[in-house]
């Protein structure tokens, strides 16, 4: 039998691509979202069951569990970024509080593993040597430091997870490196998607200026790869033994590299470098104990990458005649 996995915030943007990656691995995939519709869409897949509700209606999530025989959970759903600062009581609510249920309702209702979402916001300033130009992998147990309400509330997913474990369940929090891929922009993920927007321009000719330095690195995960780990964490039959796993690259990519990439997939269009390095977290997440624990191994390089996003916007400027 196909696990049955419950995709919370299954409608978002890495909602859509992971539940695409677990029904081509022959998963049965619920989403639950406020949001109506995915926001990437693959027509080569069946759209998976979509229940729209909210995360805090304990009932729905219950009900949900017993008729679709729920038996993992990967929970995406939450207030994230700057709407979580402008209002801090609904991040609590959404992010803290309601994951806090959920993992009950999981339990009692029997589901064999959960997965929630954190971010690598949580680790705050870091040290020197995991950031430009060292770029050491920044382990997964390095001491966590947040500093806004968001990723605050993820802390706490992060300790709901510790709190769950030490009752003997299989739970795990995941955070991401720098996410790039269709379906993220600005409107999107304010603030956090200049890779996105330079390429989304790319695809529709248009050349990018921006005031970064060319050897300003990232580690770069493109959304197919993060929705390969996902889905790797949430099928894999091994144990999951690390309360927190990083999905990430492996290796850093300069803006220089990233751009000579851009232009180079898309003949004509421009990408113009500054000279600021970023104030931000730019670094190396250590993917090592999602590699050893459920076999993560980034697929997606920048050339292969690029070369989908621009099949994908070949493919929706022409679409096929019927």
């Amino acid at each position: 039998m196909s696990a049955v996995v419950l995709v919370t915030g299954g409608n978002g943007v890495i909602g859509s691509w992971v539940c695409h990656e677990l029904a081509r691995r022959g998963a049965t995939t619920v989403v639950l979202d406020r949001a109506p519709r995915p926001a990437v869409s693959f027509p080569d897949a069946p759209p998976p069951t979509a229940i729209e509700g909210d995360l805090r209606d304990s009932d729905l999530l219950r009900e949900t569990m017993a008729a679709h025989g729920v038996d993992r959970v990967l929970h995406l759903g939450g207030i994230v970024g700057e709407p979580a600062e402008r209002d801090p009581t609904l991040a609590i609510e959404v992010n803290a509080v309601a994951t806090a249920r959920l993992l009950d309702l999981a339990a009692a209702a029997g589901v064999a593993r959960v997965v929630a979402m954190s971010t690598k916001g949580v680790l705050g300033p870091l040290p020197a040597r995991f950031l430009h130009p060292i770029y050491e992998p920044v382990p997964v147990d390095h001491p966590p430091s947040p500093r806004s309400i968001y990723e605050t509330s993820k802390l706490v997913v992060e300790r709901l997870v510790v709190r769950a474990r030490e009752a003997g369940r299989s739970v795990a929090a995941v955070r991401l490196a720098t996410t790039w891929g269709p379906g993220k922009s600005s409107l999107t993920h304010a603030g956090y998607s200049l890779h996105s927007d330079v390429v989304a321009a790319a695809a529709e000719g248009r050349s990018s200026r921006l005031d970064v330095h060319p050897d300003q690195g990232y580690d770069l995960v493109y959304y197919a790869d993060v929705a390969a780990g996902l889905a790797a964490a949430m099928l894999s039959p091994a144990a999951l033994r690390s309360p927190v796993y990083h999905l990430g690259s492996g290796r850093i990519v300069t803006m220089g590299a990233f751009a000579a990439a851009v232009e180079a997939a898309f003949p004509g269009v421009r990408v113009e470098l500054g000279e600021r390095f970023s104030s931000g977290r730019s670094c190396r997440l250590d993917i090592e104990p999602a590699a050893a624990d459920f076999e993560y191994r980034p697929a997606w390089g920048l050339a292969r990458a690029l070369a989908d996003v621009r099949r994908r916007s070949q493919e929706v400027a022409s679409p096929p005649v019927s």
